[in-house]
Order: C-alpha cells, then sequence, then structure tokens
C-alpha cells in the first residue's frame, strides 16, 4: 500500500470538503512499547480516575463521528485485558487487535495493513497519551 504525500491528502480532503462530505479515518492506537522508563509497567493499563488510559484514548475516538474504526496495535498478552475493558466502557468501534513491532513504525505499518482500505484517513496516536480531543 502506497502512503500518499501532503499534496495528495490535500487535494483529496479538498474534494471532499467541495462535496459537503465528511472524511472517513482509520484510528490506530499504538499500546505496544515496553514502557522502559515505567519500569516495565505499561502506562496504558494504568488507571485515572479509575479507567484506563488506553480506555480515556479510546474513548475520545469512540466519540469522533468521523472514525469509522479503531485498531489498537500492542502485545498479546495485554489483548485480553483491554477487550474487557473495551466491552465494559461501549467501544463499539473497535475493529480488531494488530501485533506491536520492534519499532514504532513497525507498529504503526501493523496497525494500517488492519485498517479499511476505503477510508479517507488513519489517525496514528500513543496509548499513553489520553488527553485527546
Amino acid at each position: 500500500m502506497k502512503i500518499p504525500n501532503l499534496k495528495t491528502v490535500i487535494k483529496a480532503m479538498a474534494t471532499l470538503a467541495e462535496k459537503n462530505a465528511s472524511p472517513t479515518c482509520s484510528a490506530l492506537i499504538l499500546a505496544g512499547g515496553n514502557s522502559t522508563r515505567m519500569g516495565g509497567r505499561s502506562k496504558q493499563l494504568i488507571a485515572i480516575n479509575g479507567i484506563p488510559v488506553i480506555i480515556h484514548t479510546a474513548l475520545a475516538f469512540q466519540n469522533c463521528p468521523e472514525v469509522s474504526e479503531i485498531i489498537i496495535v500492542c502485545k498479546e498478552s495485554e489483548e485480553e485485558f483491554i477487550s474487557a475493558q473495551l466491552k465494559k466502557y461501549n467501544i463499539d468501534k473497535f475493529k480488531c487487535f494488530a501485533r506491536n513491532g520492534d519499532t514504532r513504525f513497525l507498529s504503526a505499518r501493523s496497525g494500517f495493513e488492519k485498517s479499511d482500505i476505503h477510508v479517507d484517513l488513519v489517525a496514528i496516536h500513543d496509548a499513553a497519551r489520553c488527553v485527546s480531543t
């Protein structure tokens, strides 16, 4: 899959604007880091106000009308916990998990490969940064 350059993206957005159409978006939440600075404790699983950070992040995308699907890139060992939390908070835009890579680039590519080929945009966001609007 070829990644378009900025000029192509701007042209596509202008075309959508002319049609008065909202773009569709696939949200990739990257949650596969090693949490080295946290001593191995996954930042995205820490609760803030009783809700795991990754769920705060997923809720921001759930509540965004342009986002049609959410893909979470994470370690296999965290899928069960995350899946239960997604169900608990009724995040129905969740599509699937993708396997994390050895680098952020490889993790993003893994998620990108799972995204719907018909979306206009792909948003890539770090799970541990839950202050999304």
